[in-house]
C-alpha cells in the first residue's frame, strides 16, 4: 500500500470514527430550530436549497429534521430503512 492511499485509507478511518462518535453523542430528539442552532454549517453544508424537483434517498432517517428540509425546498424523497451491526432495525 503507497503512503497516499495508506493516508487516504486512515483519514476514511478517522471520519468514520468521527461520525460514529457524533451518532452516539448526539441526541436524535432534537427539533428542527435545536438541530439547525446546535448545528448552525450543517443547513448550509446539506445544501437543501439546490435540490428541487431532484429524488432524494434517505438512509436511517433518525427524526426525518434534514429530509423535511429537502422536501420543502421542492426535492421528492424516498426512505430506506437500515440495519446496524446488532441486526435491529432503524
Amino acid at each position: 500500500m503507497s503512503t497516499s492511499s495508506s493516508h487516504n485509507f486512515q483519514s476514511e478511518l478517522d471520519a468514520s470514527v468521527l461520525a460514529q462518535q457524533h451518532w452516539n453523542e448526539t441526541p436524535l430528539y432534537l427539533d428542527e430550530s435545536e438541530r439547525y442552532s446546535m448545528y448552525p454549517w450543517l443547513y448550509e453544508a446539506a445544501e437543501f436549497r439546490n435540490h428541487a424537483g431532484e429524488r432524494v434517498l434517505e438512509i436511517g432517517c433518525a427524526t426525518g429534521c434534514d429530509l423535511l428540509q429537502f422536501v420543502k425546498h421542492g426535492a421528492t424523497w424516498k426512505w430506506q430503512r437500515t440495519v446496524s451491526k446488532g441486526g435491529h432495525n432503524s
